[in-house]
């Protein structure tokens, strides 16, 4: 596969993965002030899964990138499936396991 697609299918699988994690949290909010906060956990498991997964897909395309081109986009890629998966574990992760629904 081409490294230039590699950072592009990259940077769209944690862009959905943040998004789909979001929705989720912010889903699972209400229910889990009530009952189990493990579907809260799951939720940000899987997200931080397909996150990870983007970010091993974008180290992937930056070392097999050959040209100065490719290699930028291989970079701008890792950096931001990186920020992705960081907002993923802290910035929902953190708030929705820690805190309550009312706080």
């Amino acid at each position: 596969m081409n490294p230039k697609l590699r950072a592009a299918l990259s940077i769209a699988l944690a862009t959905f993965a943040v998004l789909g994690t979001q929705v989720l949290s912010y889903g699972l909010v209400y229910p889990a002030r009530y009952a189990s906060k493990w579907p809260l956990a799951l939720a940000l498991l899987a997200g931080s899964a397909i996150a990870l997964g983007a970010t091993g897909l974008s180290l992937q395309s930056l070392r097999g990138a050959a040209t100065r081109a490719e290699r930028f986009v291989a970079l701008i890629s890792l950096i931001l499936s990186s920020f992705f998966l960081f907002v993923i574990i802290f910035g929902f992760g953190v708030p929705d396991l820690l805190l309550g629904a009312t706080d």
